[in-house]
């Protein structure tokens, strides 16, 4: 772990640190879960590595038991430590190509390629493994890789919801904002059936997800979140209004889509690692 690297953050300007509720991260990290399933091994050396892995970070965060309820872990630290808000997003202009700004010293693409790189290294490798299950989730989060001077959407204010930037972290109203941990058996089959309703309706092997999946670098990954901010969540609404049955309608496809990829580019992350070490 780059613990000089995590020192300097706090020099960082802070702009749109949350990414999906704790129960859109989860999603993400079911379907990436049941790709790992399927793969000879590889989930069982992944949650192995999962246990005890962020108790010098914060005290009171909910242990980590498994690849689906870490993954919101990065989000339930900020009650005690905002030094990794950075790592959460990267304000790109929505109104120009996507890019990392030159004074953002940290963002989540860096974040995602700088914890690839220490878990190949052998550098702190449950600390890595939890992050990636996280920032993997928030990359797919368009408003976290795009901004139009309101860091975000957080200052783009809504009626009815606090801000735009949290309708979309909350999927649009699709699902639960938070489900408790420990998770009870009933929320665990609810996760367990929106991630397989969502690998039914974008199976990885169709034509327009295979082509997605053959994006391999965070910074890809970005530039669709930027793009779909500039296309989509930016467009038909505006600010202190509700928003339209005609936006939701037309978006919650778009929340569906980004939650299924971003769980199998988890699946090819992680296993993809595991198997170069």
């Amino acid at each position: 772990m780059r613990l000089v690297f995590v020192i300097s953050l706090v020099s960082c300007m802070l702009g749109a640190i949350w990414g999906w509720s704790s129960t859109g991260h989860m999603i993400v990290a079911q379907i990436g879960e049941n790709g790992l399933a399927a793969q000879s091994g590889a989930l069982s050396r992944v949650v192995d590595g999962l246990r005890g892995a962020i108790g010098f970070v914060c005290s009171g965060v909910i242990p980590a038991v498994n690849l689906v309820e870490s993954a919101p872990w990065m989000d339930d630290i900020k009650h005690c430590t905002h030094a990794l808000d950075p790592w959460h997003y990267v304000d790109s202009n929505v109104d120009a190509p996507f890019s990392v700004p030159s004074t953002s010293c940290v963002n989540v693409v860096s974040s995602v390629e700088n914890m690839e790189a220490d878990y190949l290294a052998g550098r702190n490798k449950s600390f890595t493994i939890h992050a990636l299950a996280h920032l993997v989730g928030d990359i797919h989060q368009p408003l976290h890789c795009a901004d139009r001077g309101d860091r975000g959407g957080n200052d783009f204010l809504l009626n009815g919801h606090s801000n735009l930037h949290r309708l979309w972290d909350e999927g649009l109203g699709m699902y639960p904002h938070d489900l408790s941990r420990p998770l009870s058996d009933e929320h665990r089959n609810y996760l367990r059936d929106f991630a397989a309703d969502l690998e039914k309706a974008y199976p990885r092997d169709a034509p327009p997800m295979r082509q997605r999946l053959q994006k391999h670098t965070p910074y890809e990954w970005a530039t669709e979140s930027h793009d779909i901010a500039r296309d989509h969540v930016y467009q038909g609404i505006s600010e202190h209004t509700i928003p339209t049955p005609d936006y939701l309608r037309d978006n919650y496809e778009i929340v569906r889509q980004q939650l299924a990829v971003a769980g199998y580019r988890l699946t090819d992350m992680l296993a993809g690692i595991h198997l170069l070490v």
